[in-house]
């Protein structure tokens, strides 16, 4: 079958894939966690004092919503545009594509605010 069939498919009949209702899972998650213990989000959201310790929040950061207006506007994104993006592209390139847009957008923003930082020598900043 097609890809533009396989898609055409997955539009009409409403369903949301398997990978899109999981990483809603993932964001549902994070919500929770940073809500049940505070502490998690000095490790998991993007800080970027504690990012140098943390590298890893760079890739976490992405999948932390603090707002239950934000965790709701990400999940109805994702299922939406992931409805029309996993058929024609696949899971997998799916998945690298949020990998990567998350990482680098975490990676810019760490960027950003560190150089101001320096630039305006403001502690909140970090």
């Amino acid at each position: 079958m097609s890809s533009a069939l396989l898609a055409g498919r997955a539009v009409l009949n409403g369903g949301f894939t398997k990978l899109c209702k999981g990483l809603a899972v993932v964001l549902v998650s994070g919500y929770l966690t940073v809500h049940i213990i505070p502490a998690t989000i000095s490790y998991l959201a993007l800080i970027p004092a504690r990012t140098i310790p943390f590298p890893l929040n760079l890739v976490t950061s992405g999948y932390i919503e603090q707002s239950v207006y934000g965790v709701f506007i990400s999940i109805v994104g994702l299922l939406f545009m992931g409805r029309l993006l996993e058929p024609i592209w696949g899971s997998r390139e799916l998945v690298k594509f949020i990998f990567v847009v998350n990482f680098f957008t975490s990676f810019c923003v760490f960027v950003t605010e560190i150089s101001l930082y320096y630039m305006r020598r403001e502690e909140s900043y970090l």
